[in-house]
């Protein structure tokens, strides 16, 4: 084409777009002028007829009969003048941001790269437009370029400076707010807030939004913690659809009456182009329907990061003048909610959650859902035993390994990563920086757990026959690393210089545990077989002693091992001493149980006629051999299960206390996976879509495996489609909780021509009209009896309803790394794991392992009581091998005890400023509460001062103490679903 040809063609191009910007700004002025004269009835009969003389106008010049398009524009804006001062006093403040998905669809060089090119593109873009102001969220992008280019970091600090560079960040992330757990919330709002302030000097007052836009649905507790963290105003675009509609601007009140307020941008998104049509559109809906005559417009390219255009710009300086258009011009979004907020008290009020959105995603790419329960798990573990360690042995807290860990927890909980909606690429880096975080804080938590066990006087717990089987401390450092792989601490040996095998039990849950745990030990270096014909008892703390159960033996890297079971009593957020040791084969142990017995303390936690954990078939006779065909189950006097043999289902479960049944009775087998296929959609990973049966899931086998006296199994497994996996049901001397592990390899793939295969939990109960309580972020939810749609949770679900003789039951499930659940009265469905194949062809192949507990609880008090249940499976007990030493600290002891109220205790730390001991505490039960924490002297000192904190942990009041002989007490008053977090600054008179 000659350069002649081409200048023509661009021209014409030009031309189009001129006529096309013309048309789409009178169109505009017409719809805004006809929106003006419904709103002001008054003026209409003299305005509508000017409405129609300039539409006539325009229609005359697109006919070609009138003057051009230019002077028709012109003409209707004459026409129209006596309406624009109606029309500007409707206001319309743009406000540019660029929404910057962390990894969406791909990978973390490119996130980087968007990030860092956006910031270019909006500084460059400043000098350009002098009255242009730019709004960012998200810690993670702050970080992006500190990291990457701290030249661009200095530029954007004097655009803050300047007042042109709006800062939105609260949040490391626009994370999950239903999938994020409590303390992770938290985090948020703490280290974000801190970030804030050291990179720009800005106060929570000075970042007033959560500007979450694109975060798939959030949960009812979200205002009262949004409150405590100095939030006012919150920014969404999903908020759910479950329910009432949602209003496009109100005020949600949160389960203890705290209040954000909201603008719902679901109509219009969060990468708004700015043209006269699109602003005129949402204003005219926006004003009619929340009748707030002040809009917020937000614009830019987002996604993948962009931000503003020139186009965008030159629109708003443009069209501000126009006489027939709102007044537009720039803006904050703080400056926007500060104006809304002067009309608050005449805003609609809504409480309640804003779900549900996607639920496909509570459930797709669960390599990612464990990784962060485990991640929260391990990183409040560390603040925890670094927070003691540091007050008992003077160690140095290490704030910043813990903070650089939570980050990375904190960055995949973004709404594209913890959801499952992201590439190969999203999930392989979100499970890299998890091992990354965990290897940080798993070694913080064995530093310190080592330096308080060595602290602990472990004197009494050697061997007192002199070693007889000559094991001595041989095995010295054997299992290195032995158990550590997801940031747990290493179970290897650590008994230096004496004989004996000496545990310290740590227990990090805010309530009492008495339960049968596990612990290994290891053998002298010797070439015979792992203590085979070699017994082990357990020396307690009370002086009772039992003979350990041995569940495994096995061989790791130059060593062997024994797994043992027994019984423990480890006091709230303390600890207790163990000894393992060696008897002569076929002694009793000294105490007061025999050897292959429960101790007499154990059977006192069973009722009165509980007995050991045990195999419901009796052994045969002949050791090698097995009674044919008989019952399959495990029993321990408070719960009996029998096993389904056809289908490796529970066919009974029955509550030997009251005598009922847990499971309903059915005609049929009685399956406990589901192996179906969803129809083929767009979007698998999102959506979940109707299903169907995939295939047979067949019982290829059912065996026993322990048999007691604390610890019984037996073990199904199973195989569907090519995937095989074993599900393993267990039952423990005093414990009326089953436990549940599934595990196994899954090779299903999903994809267009096939649907998604998915694999699901199924558990029926007997209990009629019963209601589920899903565990939320702070809190729990009652969602009904008839919830037939995967719906998001935490920990736990509980149930609530009658049993078939009509008396008040319930029951809890707890896991430890599922977040949906779906439940229609009868039916309880877990999905477990969903082969989607969008924008991820096969993001489930490989190993899975995940764990259940069933039990039945008290109907008077069910959220209590599933709290502690999920925490205990979340939070299990911890073993640490220590040599055998005098020591300071008692053999058990208790560091903080909280009574008095149903409260949950979310996090300990030591404060950011080094100066307070901090816990985090929530209502359970839908009432106020006033409960007493309890501070040891003995381990902890002498409360000297105590106050209440926001959640940036900055002084909100004092709590008055009460000092004691043995303890100080501090009364915290919590209102209904309220969340307070408490500060005491301790005094120590003398070294542990």
């Amino acid at each position: 084409m000659s350069d002649a040809r081409q200048r023509l063609v661009r021209s014409i191009e030009r031309s189009d777009r001129r006529r096309d910007e013309l048309l789409d700004i009178v169109g505009a002025e017409l719809d805004f002028a006809g929106f003006l004269c419904g709103r002001h009835p008054d003026r209409a009969a003299e305005w509508r007829p000017l409405v129609e003389q300039a539409s006539a106008a325009v229609a005359e010049a697109l006919d070609g009969a009138g003057a051009s398009i230019d002077a028709a524009v012109a003409e209707a804006e004459r026409i129209l003048m006596p309406l624009s001062a109606a029309a500007k006093q409707i206001t319309v403040t743009c406000v540019g941001h660029a929404h910057i998905d962390m990894n969406w669809m791909w990978s973390w060089p490119e996130t980087v790269a968007a990030t860092i090119d956006s910031f270019h593109t909006v500084l460059q873009l400043m000098e350009e437009f002098p009255r242009f102001i730019f709004s960012q969220s998200q810690a993670s992008v702050y970080r992006i370029v500190e990291e990457h280019d701290p030249e661009l970091l200095a530029r954007i600090i004097k655009a803050v400076a300047d007042g042109r560079w709006e800062v939105t960040a609260s949040h490391w992330v626009e994370c999950d707010k239903n999938l994020s757990g409590a303390d992770s919330l938290v985090r948020h709002l703490l280290y974000t807030r801190r970030y804030m302030n050291e990179l720009f000097g800005l106060s929570a007052d000075d970042v007033p939004v959560d500007w979450s836009p694109d975060t798939f649905g959030h949960a009812a507790t979200v205002p009262t913690y949004l409150a405590r963290g100095g939030v006012r105003y919150l920014y969404l675009h999903r908020p759910g659809t479950h329910g009432a509609a949602r209003p496009l601007v109100f005020r949600w009140v949160g389960p203890d009456g705290a209040e954000v307020l909201a603008i719902n941008d679901m109509h219009w998104g969060y990468n708004g182009v700015v043209t006269a049509g699109a602003i005129v559109g949402k204003s005219i809906r926006f004003v009619r329907e929340s009748d707030v005559d002040d809009v917020l417009f937000v614009y830019g390219v987002g996604d993948h990061g962009g931000g503003p255009t020139r186009r965008d710009l030159r629109a708003i300086e443009s069209l501000g003048s126009r006489p027939l258009l709102p007044a537009i011009d720039y803006g904050t979004g703080a400056g926007y909610f500060a104006r809304l907020d002067s009309r608050r008290d005449v805003l609609p009020t809504i409480t309640g959650e804003l779900n549900f959105e996607f639920t496909g995603c509570y459930t797709s790419q669960s390599l990612i859902k464990r990784a962060n329960r485990i991640g929260e798990a391990r990183t409040a573990l560390a603040e925890h035993t670094c927070a003691i360690d540091a007050l008992l042995s003077n160690a140095r807290y290490p704030h910043r390994v813990i903070e650089e860990a939570w980050r990375d927890v904190l960055l995949n909980q973004f709404h594209d990563i913890l959801p499952g909606s992201g590439v190969h690429d999203t999930r392989t880096f979100a499970h890299g920086i998890f091992q990354r975080a965990m290897a940080t804080v798993g070694t913080a938590s064995t530093r310190a757990l080592r330096a308080i066990a060595s602290l602990v006087d472990t004197s009494g717990f050697g061997d007192p026959l002199a070693d007889p089987l000559g094991s001595g401390d041989d095995g010295y450092g054997a299992g290195v690393g032995f158990a550590s792989h997801e940031g747990g601490v290493p179970a290897n040996d650590l008994r230096f210089g004496a004989a004996g095998r000496p545990f310290v039990v740590f227990n990090t849950t805010a309530f009492d545990r008495e339960e049968v745990i596990e612990c290994a030990v290891w053998d002298d270096g010797t070439d015979s077989a792992a203590f085979e014909g070699r017994e082990l008892v357990v020396d307690r703390d009370d002086g009772t002693t039992v003979a350990a159960q041995c569940t495994e033996r096995g061989r790791y890297w130059g060593h062997r091992y024994a797994r043992i079971r027994f019984p423990v009593r480890v006091p709230s957020m303390g600890y207790a001493v163990v000894g393992v040791r060696e008897v002569v084969p076929g002694a009793s142990p000294a105490g007061d149980a025999p050897a292959g017995e429960p101790s007499a303390a154990q059977a006192s936690t069973s009722g009165p006629d509980a007995v050991g954990a045990r195999q419901v078939a009796p052994p045969h006779p002949c050791g090698y051999s097995w009674n044919e065909r008989g019952a399959e189950g495990v029993e321990n006097g408070l719960i009996r299960l029998v096993v389904d043999p056809e289908t490796g289902g529970i066919a009974s479960l029955r509550d030997l206390v009251t005598g009922r049944d847990l499971i309903a009775h059915t005609d049929g087998p009685t399956g406990i996976i589901e192996f179906v296929t969803e129809h083929a959609h767009p979007m698998s990973s999102w959506h979940v879509d109707h299903e169907s049966p995939a295939g047979p899931v067949r019982c290829v086998g059912v065996h026993r495996d322990w048999s007691g006296p604390f610890a019984a199994r037996v073990v199904a497994d199973l195989r569907f489609g090519a995937s095989d996996f074993r599900v393993e049901y267990e039952l423990r001397a005093g414990d009326p909780s089953l436990s549940i592990r599934i595990a196994g390899t899954w090779f299903e793939r999903g994809g267009a021509g096939v649907g998604v295969p998915a694999m699901k939990l199924r558990l029926a109960f007997a209990l009629a009209g019963a209601s589920a309580h899903f565990e939320v972020p702070f809190g729990s939810v009652d969602r009904g009896t008839d919830i037939r749609s995967d719906l998001p949770t935490q920990r736990w679900v509980a149930l609530r309803g009658n049993a078939a003789d009509g008396s008040a039951a319930a029951v809890v499930v707890a896991n430890d790394s599922k977040y949906g659940c779906a439940w229609d009265g009868t039916l309880l469905r877990v999905p477990l794991i969903r082969g989607s194949y969008d924008p991820d062809p096969t993001p489930e192949v490989g190993a899975h392992e995940m764990r259940f507990t069933v039990r039945p609880i008290d109907p008077a008090d069910t959220v209590a009581a599933a709290y502690r249940e999920g925490l205990a499976l979340n939070a299990p007990l911890i073993p640490v091998s220590t040599g055998v030493h005098d020591g300071t600290l008692p053999t058990s002891d208790s560091f903080v005890r909280v009574g008095g109220g149903a409260v949950g205790v979310s996090s300990l730390k030591q404060s950011e400023s080094g100066e307070l001991m901090v816990v985090t505490l929530h209502t359970l039960a839908p009432s106020p509460v006033t409960v007493t924490v309890r501070v040891s002297h003995r381990l902890a000192g002498r409360v000297v001062a105590a106050h209440e904190l926001d959640l940036m942990e900055q002084p909100l009041r004092s709590l008055a103490v009460a000092a004691g002989d043995e303890a100080d007490t501090i009364d915290v008053a919590i209102p209904s679903g309220g969340i307070v977090q408490v500060g005491f600054r301790l005094e120590r008179s003398v070294s542990p």
